[in-house]
């Protein structure tokens, strides 16, 4: 006999798909690496401007030179012996400078957790660096894959859908 306040229907299913695992998920418990589908892959960017000047940078789609409105990144090129910085623009919800390129998902979201990039903070261009970066719909891991002579550098760009 059930007790008052007992339901007696059957325990429901455990979770079989990434919307699923996401709703089962608690909410402190960061998305596993299999539910951060890949939007895009090592797609190249680069950039080429000159001394003391800006380029910005849309990781949403991925593009360079757009609207400073629409970036999520900022290129700004020095002069001289200075090199270039990188640095979060305003469609960037969140980054983190990446301990190196070999990083997936979870370990960007961790970086940007752990170790946010906070306001005008930059990142010096050199090749090796990477960058974590958070859009409202994408997570993306920036490489610097080459820098030549003043303004011009080669980035790669690898993007994840952020599990909603």
């Amino acid at each position: 006999m059930a007790r008052a306040g007992q339901d007696r229907t059957p325990q429901q299913a455990a979770p079989s798909g990434p919307a699923d695992q996401a709703a089962s998920r608690p909410a402190n418990k960061p998305a596993e690496p299999e539910e951060y589908p890949v939007t895009y892959a090592k797609e190249p960017l680069r950039v080429q401007i000159g001394c003391s000047a800006l380029l910005f940078l849309d990781l949403d789609e991925p593009r360079a030179d757009v609207d400073e409105k629409l970036a999520d990144l900022r290129y700004d090129s020095r002069c001289g012996d200075e090199p270039p910085r990188l640095s979060l623009a305003a469609g960037a919800v969140g980054g983190s400078q990446a301990g190196s390129s070999d990083i997936d998902a979870a370990g960007c979201m961790r970086a940007i957790r752990t170790a946010p990039l906070g306001p005008g903070a930059e990142v010096e261009v050199k090749k090796g660096a990477a960058l974590c970066v958070l859009t409202p719909a994408e997570l993306v891991l920036v490489e610097i894959i080459d820098v030549g002579g003043t303004g011009t550098a080669g980035l790669r760009a690898t993007s994840w859908q952020v599990p909603g």
